[in-house]
């Protein structure tokens, strides 16, 4: 019986290693941690997943923001037949057999640019080319020759040679938040040693300048002003684009004359810079230029030579110019009307003879060409910026 009893109250090392491990195991599992471990994780799984999409957005933007700017500027669509843009149902990229991609075509390049700095005015130029034939289309008619369909590549090419660059302009702003005043831009071409006007650059012709006249702008706190440009234009119903090189003006160099006019290294881009300020007007005299008369009219006048047909007339009232255009027609430019006027009168007093003024008449003729671009306008493609600049043309030049 003593032996039973013994039994009843003796614990084993069985049970007692039992317990220990049942109290043990009772310590490790916290459920509260274990939540909270989860919710992390969560959490972390959730800012990765986050930080990945933004990275994908940042990607897509930037990949389209190049396309814009791709077809801004090569008026086309950018090929978009690459690895990085095809995957697969799993994510996986697609591997495929590269080609090689067809070199955008550049119709418009920039070949120069000067800036002068003449009177009240800054002036910018920039010398342009078109090339709108150019090596690829040789490659284009090798590869459709042998696909044999010559004759429509032999109407394209003829279009690309006889292609031509419209609807110019050129625009400008300066960096910050400066405004910017007086801005005139136009496009020349030289012809016979003068330049005159043009709306539109033929195929292959690279002594076409343009131009920009604008107000100073103010330096404020800083000393350097710095300009962005761009030239827009249109081929084959393509709008087009170029930018042009951030030109910078100092307030050092312009104390220190380094844009005034400089005849002696580029003397067409001077006399340019001048017309692109000046306003003009053209007179029919009653004698030829190799006569004493036109001679006695030089002298009276003060003018130089300046370049080839062009003379300068600088005297400290009046700046102006004197172009030969033919026989017995010149052209004069100053910079302001009444300069203009005091040089007529000159002119009459000195030659005593009736001069037939030519002014009104090409107002006229300006004035009616306008008027047909304007209705051309409106028949033909209803683009609503071109309509508005042609509108904006006409009312000026009509009263």
């Amino acid at each position: 019986m003593d032996c039973f009893d013994d039994d009843i109250f003796e614990f084993s090392d069985k049970d007692e290693d039992a317990c220990i491990s049942k109290t043990t195991s009772h310590k490790e599992f916290n459920p509260i941690e274990e939540h909270l471990t989860k919710e992390l994780n969560s959490i972390q799984y959730r800012i990765d997943k986050a930080k990945n999409e933004l990275e994908e957005i940042k990607e897509t933007v930037q990949h389209i923001s190049n396309n814009l700017l791709y077809k801004a500027v090569f008026g086309q669509d950018k090929n978009v037949d690459s690895d990085n843009d095809l995957y697969t149902v799993e994510g996986e990229p697609v591997l495929k057999k590269k080609h090689e991609e067809d070199k955008p075509c550049n119709f418009l390049v920039l070949k120069e640019q000067w800036q002068y700095v003449l009177f009240d005015k800054w002036v910018i130029g920039v010398v342009l080319q078109n090339v709108s034939f150019q090596e690829k289309i040789t490659k284009t008619f090798l590869t459709f020759y042998i696909k044999r369909i010559l004759i429509k590549v032999i109407l394209a090419i003829l279009l690309h040679r006889r292609s031509t660059l419209n609807e110019l302009r050129f625009y400008a702003f300066p960096k910050g938040n400066s405004e910017i005043h007086g801005v005139v831009s136009a496009f020349w071409e030289e012809e016979n040693d003068l330049w005159k006007r043009v709306n539109a650059i033929l195929s292959k012709r690279d002594n076409v300048v343009a131009t920009l006249v604008l107000d100073p702008v103010d330096f404020h706190e800083n000393t350097i002003v710095e300009i962005y440009g761009t030239i827009s234009y249109e081929n084959l119903d393509m709008e087009l684009q170029i930018a042009v090189p951030v030109v910078t003006f100092t307030s050092r160099d312009i104390l220190r004359g380094v844009y005034k006019l400089n005849d002696s290294q580029h003397p067409k881009y001077a006399v340019l810079a001048l017309k692109s300020i000046f306003v003009e007007t053209i007179l029919e005299l009653p004698y030829q230029f190799d006569s004493e008369n036109f001679i006695d009219l030089l002298r009276c006048l003060d003018a130089k030579k300046f370049v080839k047909n062009v003379y300068c007339i600088d005297n400290t009232e009046y700046y102006a110019m004197i172009e030969t255009l033919s026989a017995n027609k010149i052209k004069i430019s100053a910079k302001t009307m009444s300069r203009l006027k005091l040089i007529l009168r000159i002119i009459q007093d000195e030659s005593s003879i009736p001069i037939t003024k030519l002014e009104e008449s090409s107002c006229v003729e300006e004035a009616v060409e306008a008027l047909i671009e304007e209705l051309e306008t409106y028949l033909g493609d209803p683009n609503p910026a071109r309509i508005q600049r042609a509108r904006i043309k006409s009312d000026l030049l009509i009263p």
